[in-house]
């Protein structure tokens, strides 16, 4: 009898434990519905923020480098100068004698090209602050970085770039060896590393077609078959001169009738 007691009671003990386990089973699959179902107001207006928070910042990136667009950075230049204008009567002299290396540019430099330059950071000893030169024109500052090989030895320039962007191109410059070891075009342009295949250094001239020196042998037949071909043109009738000549017509028959 002991025995039986004892196994009904392990039984219901069993049944017990099966039913905690159920009801706490549908208790936490009901509270994490209804969780789920609370939070995706707050996660869709966490994503809508994210996406929004991109949109700045590329458009903060796009409006720093566009306010960068005419900027250079000039490294190497001895610091010999005392004012602002001796720095840049040495820029531009530098920048001219670059010119006369350049066998596709025969511009002089001027003042009025440059809007403002300046030594970046403190004065140190033994130490060449760079020169940021903000130009007027974009394509003057394109130019400036066409003939950059034609920089003196210890002199050379580099593009105004926000840190974010040097540290992302720093990134890409080892993909971008290997992509041009491989004998493909490869450049970095807004953050971005671009692979082509490799362009022709030249690029493809058009040829353009000109005229044969000597008329096919059956032009004048031709042309004197179409000529023939062609009904007379008419004589133009100037209306004012029919109307004249009819009114003096009139004229006379009532003359002649009275």
């Amino acid at each position: 009898m002991e025995e039986q007691m004892k196994l009904l009671w392990s039984n219901i003990k069993e049944e017990m434990e099966k039913q905690n386990n159920k009801q706490m089973q549908i208790l936490t699959e009901t509270i994490t519905k209804t969780l789920d179902e609370h939070l995706v107001p707050f996660r869709l207006e966490n994503e809508a923020l994210k996406k929004e928070v991109e949109t700045l910042r590329s458009k903060i990136n796009y409006l720093e480098l566009e306010g960068r667009k005419n900027n250079i950075i000039l490294h190497g230049v001895e610091e010999r100068e005392t004012n602002s204008s001796e720095l840049t009567n040495m820029v531009l002299g530098l920048l001219n004698r670059t010119n006369n290396k350049a066998q596709n540019e025969t511009h002089e430099w001027d003042k009025w090209e440059i809007s403002k330059l300046y030594r970046v950071g403190k004065k140190t000893v033994n130490k060449i602050r760079p020169i940021k030169i903000t130009l007027t024109l974009t394509w003057r500052r394109n130019e400036i970085l066409k003939n950059k090989k034609n920089f003196p030895k210890g002199t050379y320039i580099t593009e105004d770039l926000p840190k974010e962007e040097v540290e992302i191109r720093k990134s890409l410059i080892p993909a971008l060896k290997d992509a041009r070891a491989s004998g493909k075009y490869a450049i970095i342009r807004n953050g971005r590393l671009i692979i082509k295949d490799k362009l022709e250094k030249e690029k493809r001239k058009r040829i353009p077609s000109s005229p044969p020196s000597t008329p096919p042998s059956n032009f004048s037949t031709a042309h004197k078959m179409d000529s023939a071909a062609k009904p007379a043109k008419l004589p133009r009738s100037n209306p004012f001169e029919s109307m004249r000549n009819r009114a003096h017509s009139q004229t006379e028959d009532m003359s002649s009738k009275n």
